[in-house]
């Protein structure tokens, strides 16, 4: 029997709603925790302000939930980092710890996500394999228009399996994740992750940084990087000896999530966005960020990440193919000179995405009003 950690990192009601409407019913499908618990020892850990526990324990679903696993509630205060990134690193700083005394595992979710039926019990699976950590990628999708169907979904009372799911990941795709597809006209200057569409049956990711779902963190040695970057940095790259046994999970039949993300959250990320994929500018991404991007998250890119309403056939293996062959130019180590000036050119899109952020935050309630319909 091993042990599961599930870290929840959530304050403020824009979060703890959602958490508990969307986030904790799908956890609570068949396949999920409930799974889990009966193979192995779970256990529940919410990161939260202290005057936040008592509405969290009140919800339906958390009554519900601490009849599946254990509940533990652990104070911290969020508001004294410099980013909500930040705070969330603190919480899964203090949870790593503790998981890492007792050689727990920490699947580590987030308030405002939604699993497929069986993802959890997948992940028990290569935990029983032994793998250290397990990789996926969870897409961007539109709260306003996604929430309120996935509410009225879960109300029905049937589970959601992973093709389901892919297909309301589509529906409501948000416009930072098709900014990740190769052929939008506005690609991202941080392609982190790069997608290409199948159309009505999917899409294909190959991502530098897909999401830790699961660490063991009773492998894990230093966690000084949680000081100063989200768990999806070089985190896993620094903290394991071995990077042997990290898994990409490269089906969305066996791990699927999505994100629920406010269609304007665009705009905190960049004003300032590259019109077109190339080759050359994804590598500069590969290669000059020493900081955030290194050996490992270039392996990664290799890993061809399939999310898929139906069976996978002929085009999906032509389309893998041909993205194997870009991967491999993406991979190619720059020359020197091309390194440097592609390092200089990521800091300047870094300070000016960080001011973009800046503008976003400061327009804020101008953007509430309006939206409330009240003069500006």
């Amino acid at each position: 029997m091993l042990k599961f950690h599930i870290f929840l990192a959530v304050w403020g009601d824009s979060y703890i709603d959602p958490m508990v409407k969307l986030t904790i019913p799908t956890l609570l499908f068949e396949g999920n925790i409930p799974a889990l618990s009966a193979r192995h020892e779970c256990k529940v850990i919410f990161f939260t302000r202290p005057g936040e526990e008592a509405k969290i324990r009140s919800a339906t679903s958390v009554a519900r939930l601490a009849e599946a696993a254990n509940l533990e509630f652990v104070h911290f205060d969020p508001d004294s980092a410099r980013h909500p990134y930040l705070a969330m690193s603190e919480a899964h700083l203090r949870g790593g710890t503790a998981a890492r005394k007792v050689g727990a595992r920490a699947i580590i979710a987030c308030p405002d996500v939604a699993f497929s039926d069986g993802s959890l019990a997948h992940i028990g699976k290569l935990a029983e394999q032994g793998k250290s950590a397990v990789m996926y990628p969870g897409h961007r999708i539109v709260q306003e228009t996604a929430a309120p169907a996935l509410a009225r979904r879960i109300e029905s009372g049937s589970p959601i399996a992973a093709r389901e799911l892919v297909r309301f990941t589509l529906d409501h795709i948000h416009p930072l994740t098709l900014s990740l597809y190769v052929d939008s006209n506005e690609f991202t200057q941080w392609p982190s992750i790069c997608c290409w569409s199948l159309g009505q049956k999917g899409l294909l990711s190959r991502c530098f940084h897909p999401h830790p779902i699961m660490v063991d963190f009773s492998r894990i040695g230093s966690m000084d990087v949680l000081k100063t970057q989200a768990i999806d940095g070089t985190f896993v790259s620094r903290g394991l000896s071995t990077w042997d046994d990290v898994h990409v999970e490269t089906d969305s039949d066996n791990l699927h999530f999505c994100s629920f993300t406010p269609k304007d959250a665009l705009y905190s990320y960049s004003f300032f966005r590259s019109r077109q994929f190339s080759v050359e500018r994804v590598r500069r991404f590969a290669y000059g960020h020493p900081t955030f991007v290194d050996a490992l998250h270039r392996s990664f890119f290799t890993k061809a990440i399939k999310m898929h309403v139906g069976e996978l056939d002929e085009e999906w293996r032509r389309v893998e193919a041909e993205t194997a062959k870009i991967a491999d130019a993406v991979l190619q180590p720059p020359r020197p000179m091309a390194l440097h000036a592609g390092r200089a050119l990521n800091q300047m899109t870094r300070v000016k995405n960080a001011l973009a952020r800046r503008v976003w935050a400061s327009t804020k309630p101008l953007r509430t009003k309006r939206n409330a319909g009240a003069p500006p």
